[in-house]
């Protein structure tokens, strides 16, 4: 049977092993969410330009369309 002595003995180990259990899972989910947001901000940035680049590749074959119907006639 389990004694006071035995009792606080396991708690001295058992507490300190799940603290810096916990504080390591803690350091490297905020790691994780950090390098998460800063590739949303990066991704998002470069979305952007993607976006602007088709849209001036778009303008510029729509420009060629037009010069093309226009000269068909």
């Amino acid at each position: 049977m389990m004694n006071y002595e035995h009792f606080m003995w396991i708690t001295g180990v058992v507490v300190p092993l799940l603290v810096v259990g916990f504080s390591i899972w803690w350091k490297v989910e905020s790691k994780q969410d950090r390098k998460i947001d800063s590739m949303s901000k990066e991704n998002n940035h470069a979305h952007k330009n993607l976006h602007e680049k088709i849209d001036k590749v778009r303008d510029k074959v729509e420009d060629i369309w037009k010069h093309l119907v226009k000269h068909k006639d």
